[in-house]
């Protein structure tokens, strides 16, 4: 059986993390280098992995046919290759049949991809939990989160469960399983918080602050809302975060009867919406701020 080299599994994980990170042109160059060098060694294992993934890069770029070939030809030399370059391969068929697949059809085969992964690779059955929550609803779509996330802890895939916990947060927030939903928001941001993804921290404490709004918990939301600000002001790539918390914050003040605080708080964040044109990016959420804004009389 083949064994990916020491360094090359290393740089593989590299360019997988930029991968999940959503490094899109960053990933596909690392997995092309990879790619190159496989077919330099005739490391079959190697050039597999890296067209699986290559395949899932074209993927989401939306070029289907680019894609289907990279898949092609890693299956063509994937003859006896270990369970987690298998599990490469099956990740982008089933989301092959995703496209074009729906209902029981789809449903069928991302569960024959879970079952492999549960028999053969514990990252794939992380992988395919995930999908099967995706495309569930209700307490079904819970269970499935929750299996993903058990799955990925024994993976060791800390990297991945952060966005996993949110949207399990968020899943049971719209089941109003509020209490299960402030414990998973939590979960999740200790998880963002040790990799140091700033932009993620801020999604989750402005999760946890909104919901705690919704509570009427005022304190853990002004709290919440405020480290959000916070860190979100500590770069150039939360603006549109920045925007929402100030005006979500904006709303605790006003319940809290400082209505020019909250005026204060409100047209910042507006004016940042209006730079970074959050009526494109959340059109929903930037509709709620003009009709706070007209409440407020700014």
């Amino acid at each position: 059986m083949h064994q990916l080299a020491v360094i090359q599994t290393q740089k593989l994980r590299e360019a997988d993390a930029a991968f999940h990170a959503g490094w899109l042109p960053r990933a596909r160059t690392m997995y092309e280098h990879l790619l190159d060098h496989a077919q330099a060694q005739g490391d079959h294992a190697l050039e597999a992995a890296s067209r699986a993934m290559l395949a899932r890069c074209l993927m989401r770029r939306r070029d289907p046919d680019l894609a289907e070939e990279q898949l092609r030809c890693a299956r063509e030399v994937a003859h006896g290759v270990p369970a987690d370059v298998e599990a490469r391969l099956r990740a982008v068929e089933v989301r092959f049949h995703a496209v074009d697949t729906h209902g029981p059809a789809l449903a069928n085969r991302m569960r024959e991809y879970y079952d492999w992964g549960v028999e053969h690779d514990e990252g794939a059955a992380f992988d395919a939990a995930g999908l099967l929550a995706e495309h569930a609803t209700g307490d079904e779509r819970v269970d499935w989160y929750q299996r993903a996330l058990e799955h990925g802890r024994t993976a060791g895939l800390t990297a991945r469960l952060g966005g996993l916990c949110h949207a399990l947060a968020a899943t049971l927030e719209g089941q109003d399983r509020l209490v299960e939903a402030m414990d998973a928001y939590g979960t999740a941001l200790e998880l963002h918080d040790q990799l140091g993804d700033r932009r993620q921290v801020v999604a989750s404490r402005w999760a946890i602050g909104a919901l705690a709004a919704r509570t009427e918990d005022w304190i853990t939301a002004q709290e919440s809302l405020q480290a959000a600000v916070d860190t979100a002001s500590q770069g150039m790539d939360c603006e549109d975060l920045l925007a929402l918390a100030l005006a979500d914050l904006a709303g605790v003040h006003q319940e809290w009867g400082d209505d020019i605080e909250a005026r204060r708080l409100l047209l910042q964040g507006l004016a940042i919406g209006r730079e970074i044109a959050l009526a494109q990016i959340w059109p929903e959420r930037w509709d709620s701020m003009l009709k706070h804004a007209q409440r407020l009389e700014v």
